[in-house]
Order: C-alpha cells, then sequence, then structure tokens
C-alpha cells in the first residue's frame, strides 16, 4: 500500500465527474477539489480521534477508492459516451504549431517533476517547519497544537502539508512529498486554459496562456519543492475560474459548491488567500446585488458555510492556543504593515515591481534588523525564494498598454467582463503591498498575481498582435525558461559546477581542483548533502552528534532546544535514519504561547535533549530535572556558529 492509491482515487473522481458531460479540463479541476476536500475531512476526523496512522488512513482512502469504483461501475455509459466524444474532437482537431508547443510544455513539466524526485525535499522553510510540523502530526497521530519554539510549525496554514502527510504516511517517504506543488503547477496551468477560454481567447490563446503560466521563473522553481505558493495559488486560480463562471451567469450548484470550497481550500493552504480572494469577492457580490438580487443571500451562506467547515479545525485549534481564529496576534504583527501613508504604500509598491531603492523603514519592511531582510537587488536569480518574474511583469505592463489603448469607447458586455477580470488581478498586486511589509521573498508570494494575469495576456497577444508574435513568443518563453528548469540553485538537474568548469575551458581560464563534495552539488550528491544544501555548516556537527547519540545511549525519549526558527527537519530525519520509527522528539523550555499544549505530553521525560543553541550552557532545568551537558560540536572553532549539544538527565 503506498500513495499510488491517492492517484487512483483522484483518478476515479475525474472519471465519475467526466461522464456526466462535463469536459475534460473541467472535470479534471472538479475531480481535484473534492480529492482535496475529502482528503482535509480524513484528515480532521481521525486526528480528532487520534488515529493518524498508516493503517487507518490506508483504510479511509480504500473506502473512498471502492465507492469511487462503484460510482464509474455505475456511469460506464454515460463514461463511455464522453470517451467517444472527446476521441471525436480529437480527430477533427487539427492542432500545427500547437501540437509542439504542447509536447514542449509536456516536457517542462516532467523535467520540474523529474528534479523533484531526484532530490531530497531542502527548501529553507521546510527545513524549520514545513516537513518538521508533519513528524509531529505523525508521532502525535493527530494534527493537534503542541508544544515548540517554532510558532510557524503551529499557526501557518496546514493545507499544503495535510496533502504532504497522507503522502508521507502512506509512501514511507519524504521522497514524494514535493508533488503536492508538482500536481498545483500542472492544475494551475489547465485552470489557466479555461480562463483564457472564458476571456475569448481561441485554441491558440489558450495555448499561449499555458506556455505564459509554465515559464514563470519562481514558478519553475518551487514546483519541485515543499513549500506551499503554488499549491495555494492552484485554488486561487480555480476560486478566480468559478467566480468567473457565476458572474457570466451560471449560478448552478456545481459552480457555487466550486467558489466556495475552492476558497477555503485556499485559505487553509496560506492566509494570503485573503488578500489575492478580496477583489474577486467584490466584483461577485456587485454583479450579483445587480443581476441576481434573489441569490444573493444563498451564494453568500453556502460559501461561508463551505469555507467555515474546511478551516474550522485550523481556527478551534488558534482560538483555544491563542484566543485568535487566525493565530498567533504576535507572529501576524509581524508581516502586516505598520502605516499606510501615500508614501509607505508608494514605497512597497516600487520594491515589489523591483526598483532598487534604498528603503528600509521597519514599519514597511519584515525583519529589517537582519541584514538578509534588507532591500536590495537580488542576484540570486535561480534561488526558489528570490527569483524575480521580471519578462512576466513586462508582459503584464505591455498588453495592459495594447488593451487600453485601443479600447473602443462602447464597450460590450464580453469586453467589459475582461476589464472586470484585469483590474480584479491587478488590484490584488495593489492590495498585497497595501496590506503586507516588504520582504526580500515577496517574489514567490506573488506567484497567484503572475497566474492571474497569463490568461488576459494570452488574450491580447492573440487578438491584437498577429501570427508571427504569436508563434514565436510562446517558443521563446519555453526556451528562456530552461536555465530556471535545468539549473535550479537548490535542485540543479545539470551540475552547475560542471557548467562552469566547461565555461572556463571554453574561455581558456584553468580552473582549480575542488575536493570538497559539496561544491560538486547535484542529483550524485549525497543524501545529506542534498538535504543539508542550505545549512550546510550545520552538517557536519549534527551528523556527528547524532552519530554519538546512538552509540552512547539506549535512551529513546529526545528533547529539542533550540530559539524561534531554528532548523528542526534534519534533526527528524537523522534520528530516523538511526531508530526508525523507535523513538520520541518534543520541543522543551517553550515560551511562546504553545506551552499551554504541554499538558497533552505529561507522559513525555526526555533523558537527552539535542541543543542548536549558539551559546549553549553547562546545564539547565526543564521542570523538576536537570540537565547536564555531555557532548558539544561546532561548526566554528568559537562555538560561534552551527554548534550541536547534547545534554543527559542528572542520576538522582
Amino acid at each position: 500500500m503506498n500513495s499510488i492509491v491517492l492517484m487512483l482515487v483522484l483518478f476515479l473522481l475525474f472519471l465519475n465527474w467526466w461522464a456526466t458531460g462535463y469536459g475534460w479540463r473541467e472535470s479534471l479541476l472538479i475531480a481535484v477539489l473534492t480529492w482535496n476536500a475529502i482528503l482535509v475531512a480524513i484528515t480532521e476526523i481521525l486526528g480528532a480521534f487520534h488515529l493518524i496512522t498508516y493503517y487507518f488512513v490506508s483504510v479511509s482512502w480504500l473506502v473512498v477508492g471502492l465507492v469511487s469504483l462503484l460510482l464509474v461501475y455505475r456511469n460506464l455509459k454515460l463514461l463511455f459516451l464522453s470517451f467517444q466524444s472527446a476521441k471525436s474532437f480529437v480527430q477533427r482537431t487539427s492542432l500545427g504549431l500547437e501540437k509542439w508547443l504542447i509536447i514542449g510544455l509536456i516536457l517542462v513539466i516532467i523535467l520540474i517533476g523529474l528534479t523533484g524526485l531526484l532530490y531530497e525535499p531542502n527548501s529553507y522553510d521546510s527545513m524549520q517547519y514545513h516537513l518538521s510540523r508533519i513528524d509531529h502530526w505523525i508521532q502525535n497521530r493527530d494534527v493537534a497544537y503542541f508544544p515548540t519554539t517554532t510558532i510557524r510549525e503551529l499557526v501557518m496554514s496546514p493545507g499544503s502539508e495535510f496533502v504532504m502527510l497522507h503522502i508521507v504516511l502512506l509512501s514511507q517517504s519524504d521522497r514524494f512529498a514535493f508533488i503536492a506543488q508538482w500536481v498545483s503547477m500542472v492544475g494551475s496551468v489547465l485552470v489557466a486554459t479555461l480562463l483564457a477560454r472564458r476571456l475569448g481567447a481561441p485554441p491558440s490563446g489558450q495555448t499561449l496562456a499555458a506556455v505564459i503560466a509554465v515559464s514563470i521563473p519562481v514558478g519553475i522553481l518551487e514546483a519541485s519543492s515543499t513549500l506551499n505558493d503554488y499549491y495555494v495559488s492552484f485554488w486561487l486560480m480555480c476560486f478566480t475560474w468559478f467566480a468567473l463562471e457565476l458572474l457570466g451567469g451560471n449560478l448552478n450548484f456545481i459552480n457555487r459548491f466550486g467558489l466556495g470550497v475552492s476558497l477555503g481550500l485556499a485559505i487553509l493552504a496560506k492566509s494570503t488567500a485573503f488578500i489575492y480572494a478580496t477583489p474577486f469577492l467584490i466584483w461577485l457580490g456587485i454583479y450579483i446585488i445587480f443581476k441576481h438580487k434573489r441569490e444573493l443571500v444563498s451564494i453568500v451562506m453556502m460559501t461561508g458555510l463551505l469555507v467555515l467547515a474546511i478551516n474550522a479545525g485550523q481556527f478551534i485549534r488558534n482560538y483555544s492556543t491563542f484566543d485568535n481564529l487566525l493565530g498567533s496576534p504576535a507572529e501576524s504583527s509581524l508581516y502586516l504593515n505598520e502605516i499606510h501613508t501615500p508614501a509607505a504604500i508608494i514605497s512597497n509598491l516600487v520594491r515589489n515591481v523591483l526598483i532598487g531603492i534604498d528603503v528600509n523603514d521597519p514599519r514597511t519592511t519584515f525583519l529589517v534588523q537582519f541584514p538578509e531582510f534588507q532591500y536590495q537587488l537580488s542576484t540570486a536569480i535561480r534561488h526558489e525564494l528570490y527569483a524575480g518574474n521580471f519578462l512576466h511583469l513586462l508582459l503584464i505592463v505591455f498588453c495592459s498598454f495594447i488593451y487600453f489603448l485601443h479600447m473602443p469607447m462602447r464597450v460590450d458586455l464580453l469586453k467589459s467582463f475582461r476589464r472586470g477580470y484585469w483590474l480584479a488581478s491587478i488590484s490584488t498586486f495593489f492590495l498585497f503591498s497595501i496590506l503586507l511589509k516588504w520582504q526580500p521573498i515577496h517574489s514567490r508570494q506573488q506567484l497567484p498575481f503572475f497566474l492571474s494575469l497569463a490568461p488576459f495576456v494570452a488574450f491580447v497577444i492573440t487578438e491584437r498582435l498577429k501570427s508571427p508574435v504569436l508563434a514565436l513568443l510562446p517558443i521563446g518563453l519555453l526556451f528562456i525558461s530552461l536555465p530556471w528548469v535545468l539549473f535550479n540553485q537548490m535542485r540543479p538537474l545539470i551540475p552547475i559546477y560542471d557548467v562552469k568548469q566547461l565555461v572556463n575551458s571554453l574561455r581558456g581560464v584553468r580552473s582549480s581542483n575542488v575536493l570538497d563534495p559539496t561544491e560538486r552539488y547535484s542529483v550524485f550528491s549525497d543524501k545529506n548533502i542534498q538535504l543539508f544544501h542550505e545549512i550546510e555548516p550545520l552538517r557536519e556537527p549534527l551528523e556527528l552528534a547524532i552519530n554519538h547519540l546512538a552509540e552512547s545511549s539506549t535512551c529513546r525519549d529526545f528533547g529539542f532546544l533550540a530559539g524561534d526558527g531554528q532548523i528542526e527537519y534534519p534533526v527528524w530525519k537523522l534520528l530516523s535514519n538511526k531508530f526508525g520509527d523507535n523513538f520520541r522528539f518534543k520541543h522543551v523550555l517553550v515560551a511562546n504561547g504553545s506551552e499551554v499544549k504541554q499538558f497533552s505530553h505529561l507522559d513525555f521525560d526526555p533523558c537527552t535533549i539535542i541543543s542548536l543553541q549558539s551559546s549553549p550552557p553547562i546545564q539547565f532545568a526543564v521542570g523538576k530535572s536537570v540537565y547536564i551537558q555531555e557532548y558539544i560540536n561546532s561548526d566554528a572553532g568559537d562555538g560561534s556558529c552551527c554548534t550541536v549539544g547534547l545534554y543527559n538527565k542528572e542520576k538522582p
């Protein structure tokens, strides 16, 4: 039994929706929507009874799979008709250049998936909380809050991690955890084609929308990671599509249901969903008030109840721990702008557009006290946290100018519809800049903005520009995307070191032999070198400490002492490699609000505590027990960097 069952259930759900008469793209979208809603329900229900285990999760998906299979059997005749209709459509359609573009598109998607498959998950935020919170859930057999010094393990929206939880639990490996992001990329590309069609783009324009969406640099880099920006972007794209269907007058149950579920899943994925969804909600609300006033109450109630149902578990956990539905107010305040003057707003707008000016007001800049968070033009163009999307920004600006330059005075309903879509999409960028402090990683958080405007750009180009441009642009975008596909700084398919050596040899520059294996970082590197790629100085001290622990102790209850935001997942990984599932690992000396959950873990009495503090004490007390330093190792001679200490409980 492994994670393949998850894909089989999704495929069965797709067949069921396809049999009802929807197109294959719409059917796949609604199937993924249904699958994720079921996954959230399974997670919350099993978690309430402390039953999140391999056995119960497997049984749950088997039951869902059997029900789906019975429904497929029941709809075989309708499914056959849908298949015949699709086959006839394909035979009648002549794609020409589009065929080769689709092949190129698929090749890029496969290469990105291969990247995720060949590398250990090593995104920095995943090392801090994305993956470590999953290990806590599996250990505790629920998704309840637990004492932790890294508060983001609790309050950050868990939607993407719920999916990764099921993948990791059923596959018994983290190697496939990236699939949550990768499938979200594929889904976002498909929804981009639907949105382009809704805006009036022909098939060539829909293909162009897919190419624009898949070639966004930060999206390429993130799609093979275990972050969550593509996951939330996918649900926002789905939400936008259902909103446009309702705005087009199609107020059927599926579109209402899809609107509520996709919005709920987007909010469960990342809190920035509130920002990106608001302009479209306002647009939809105005439309319904003026065109379908009688439907207003039912749509609002259905959407609200579905959003609440999907997020109820997280809201309850937040309120019971922090007396706030949205989590820790102290954590939230770190990200929100403290002033909203015109100068502050313009400052954020300019910095988010990537013009280099020296503006580091602490009221509008996140963690400005640290040099790495101060504003500067990024040179990490192939890093998943910092890569910019400048070419796509230019396309958006250019197409917006072209569209409004040639817009007639009299605007028909469809053109007004496009104008509303453009305005809502552009508004998300302004709202984002007004509400959130600037961060150097904002490029990845703006992925929904770039994806939402890909269909608009494709429509404008197909309508206003002629065939040579239409042919060359998607080919050029696919070609230009290759550096991000092949030379991902975190997970390169082609070793960057070898490319540098080749370039130097062609230039006649002699390169010194590099013996350090971290310099030859590639798909063939040791798994621990891949895992610690962003935190290499910590690798050797931590490996030696865990080896020492395995050789010197029969203890299997380990405490963890670290500051907020300290790297945690590699500790889990190394402990698992040594002890399998036969250990417990929990935070100690917690003082950030989550310590109120200590009562749920009273049976935990660690005999050894692993410390990652930079200035570790000789001894300290945890409750009534005293722990004395037994081992210490550091990457720096003076202990200033990457220090790992082991503390044993003092014997009475």
